[in-house]
């Protein structure tokens, strides 16, 4: 079967190019496939660059793949073989080309792609006859042109210009490294190489042994990955193999990427698109009924009336991912996108409900280290609703990698749609009309019991929030400072929070309140009302004093001071109680008195805005008092 006739079975099909499959297109396609022959993401089954460089004629059923092999592996470099490669800089007449550029040591000359040259607008300087040979094989004698091109790294360091000869294609694909621990293995070296990632672009420039030890510099590091990184005048490259953990990948290559004729048909007859033996696969109807009883049998009523069931599982020896990092990772963004609709509550009220109803269960703190499969969940609104303007969706097709997701693991069962015009029959057969609809009918169905650790999902409990809120507005760097109203709420905020943090592998320690100590029985106050700084008891009693960013906090007292040394007589006695206080120094240079006064009530303003926002206090009588008229003015 030819090219022509694989894409047409395709496109009757309704096939994706990519993968095969059939329910989706190319574009919308999630297959990790790539061509080995052209690296364009596509079907190797489907890639003209085959048929472009098939040598040998249209095999016959009597050809055995070794014989076409060797033809076919001469047409890419091995993916795990690299070669010295680096982007430079080509310059003429102010015209600047970027390309990519390979070091041959084996090769006498160096080349330029005729393209690339008639693209630069370069002039010739002479011609030279050459003949090339290829592994002792002669070939006609060729006119090359010979051109004087300048070459300039990325960055602009070094400039060179060096004699090439012109050639209509100068190499096959060369692929990049592109792999993570040859990444990891740079990032370790601190060494940049410009040529990496994936893709393999064309090559325009090989410089030859005329000009390859000129420009090495002599540096070399060797990588954990078995590649050896080589610096030359335009920067590093990259040249050895890597290092292949699987002894049979050689095999493996050949037998998926080089195959005959015949063997491309075999494969192409296996496909998932519905060109299949009736006797090696089961008909969807004998696998529907297979479900039906599975259903069945397993199907039971509890106590309260309720049906439950298990799940349809097609394989149920095979352990599913857990999820755990991938539904918490959306469930921040969950969380955010509430908060900006300011639907937390609501969202929070349906879990809730869903509990009080039985429909989901908290897990056991015994069961929470057991294997079980976390569903991301997200908000799904609808204002015009009446009965639920606000609903969680969860995603069952969530993947973690490649690992399969939940809805791949299940059994679907038989195609209800095929059912609707049935339904609608019987629905317009009487004189009356009749319609209603089962009130939240999946959720009244149980789930048996050894099924739910695969239905797990996250949520931050209503506690567990308002204490995680309370952390985070009273967090500054690595200490804590926040006030409670009752002993019963401190119990449970110290409590809470040490669980919290200790979640983070984090330890909140050192706790002080300013009632005294806690104890089983309650509060036990210490100390007296009377703390007088300046007798010899302040050492005795200095045990009540703690530092908090910067200041003295008397506990017993809850009272925060710092020493006045230089205290002036005061006509009149007053009491305020201070909460912040702010100056600046006076500046280098000469600034008017006005500005300066002026410069003052707009810190008065901002501090005073800050302290208001800091105690969520919203609207408080304020007074701003200043003794200049002019920044009254």
């Amino acid at each position: 079967m030819n090219l022509e006739n694989r894409k047409k079975v395709v496109t009757e099909k309704k096939a994706c190019y990519v993968c095969l499959k059939t329910g989706h297109g190319s574009q919308s396609c999630r297959a990790v496939v790539k061509c080995v022959f052209c690296q364009r993401k596509h079907c190797v089954l489907l890639c003209s660059e085959v048929e472009k460089t098939r040598s040998l004629p249209e095999s016959t059923p009597e050809q055995t793949p070794t014989q076409t092999t060797p033809a076919m592996s001469n047409l890419q470099c091995s993916g795990d073989v690299i070669l010295q490669t680096v982007y430079v800089n080509l310059e003429n007449n102010g015209m600047r080309r970027r390309v990519r550029l390979v070091f041959d040591g084996g090769c006498h000359r160096s080349y330029l792609l005729k393209s690339t040259a008639i693209k630069l607008g370069l002039k010739t300087v002479g011609t030279l006859n050459m003949c090339h040979i290829l592994f002792g094989c002669p070939r006609e004698v060729r006119q090359h042109q010979v051109y004087r091109v300048s070459i300039e790294s990325l960055d602009g360091s070094v400039q060179t210009t060096l004699t090439l000869l012109d050639q209509e294609k100068i190499c096959g694909l060369l692929p990049r490294a592109n792999k993570h621990r040859v990444i990891e293995d740079l990032r370790d070296k601190k060494i940049f190489v410009n040529d990496i990632g994936e893709g393999s672009p064309e090559i325009e420039v090989l410089i030859g042994a005329d000009n390859f030890a000129s420009l090495l510099t002599g540096r070399k590091v060797n990588l954990r990955c078995g590649l050896i990184a080589l610096e030359t005048a335009y920067g590093w490259t990259l040249t050895g193999k890597l290092e292949v953990y699987e002894s049979n990948s050689a095999s493996l290559m050949v037998y998926t990427s080089m195959m005959a004729e015949s063997d491309i048909t075999n494969l192409w007859d296996l496909e998932l698109i519905g060109i299949r033996e009736p006797d090696l696969h089961k008909p969807q109807g004998e696998r529907d009924a297979e479900v039906r009883q599975h259903f069945l049998g397993t199907v039971n009523r509890i106590p309260d009336g309720r049906y439950c069931v298990r799940l349809p599982w097609i394989d149920e020896s095979k352990q599913m991912p857990d999820n755990f990092e991938v539904a918490k990772k959306r469930l921040d963004g969950t969380w955010r996108k509430l908060q900006s609709m300011s639907m937390v509550e609501q969202y929070d009220r349906i879990f809730q409900y869903w509990i009080l109803e039985g429909i989901v269960e908290v897990v056991p703190d015994e069961e929470r280290n057991n294997r079980g499969h976390y569903l991301p969940h997200r908000p799904v609104v609808k204002l015009e609703s009446l009965t639920t303007p606000i609903r969680p969706v969860f995603d069952a097709s969530c993947k973690d990698g490649r690992a399969p997701s939940l809805n791949e693991c299940l059994a679907k069962g038989p195609n209800l749609t095929e059912l609707l015009p049935t339904v609608l029959n019987r629905f317009r057969c009487g004189d009356i009309g009749v319609s209603a609809d089962i009130r939240k009918a999946f959720l009244m169905i149980e789930v048996a019991t050894e099924d739910r650790d695969s239905l797990r999902f996250l949520w931050v409990g209503p506690e567990n929030r308002k204490v995680a809120e309370k952390l985070l507005k009273s967090m500054y760097v690595d200490n804590a400072l926040t006030a409670v109203n009752s002993v019963e709420e401190l119990r449970r905020f110290k409590d809470d929070a040490i669980r919290l943090m200790a979640e983070a592998k984090m330890e909140l320690r050192q706790w002080a309140w300013s009632a005294g100590e806690l104890t089983g029985e309650g509060i036990l106050v210490t100390g007296t009302n009377d703390v007088d700084l300046s007798s010899e008891s302040y050492e005795r009693e200095k045990a009540h004093l703690t530092p908090v960013l910067g200041m003295m906090w008397d506990q017993r007292e809850d009272e925060m001071w710092l020493e006045w040394k230089n205290q002036e007589s005061l006509a009149v006695i007053s009491k305020l109680q201070l909460i912040q206080a702010k100056a600046k120094v006076a500046p280098i240079k000469k600034v008017c008195i006005h500005r300066l006064e002026l410069f003052g009530c707009v810190i008065a303003v901002r501090q005073a805005t800050n302290v208001k926002i800091s105690l969520e206090l919203e609207e408080v009588p304020t007074f701003y008092w200043t003794d200049s008229a002019t920044a009254l003015a």
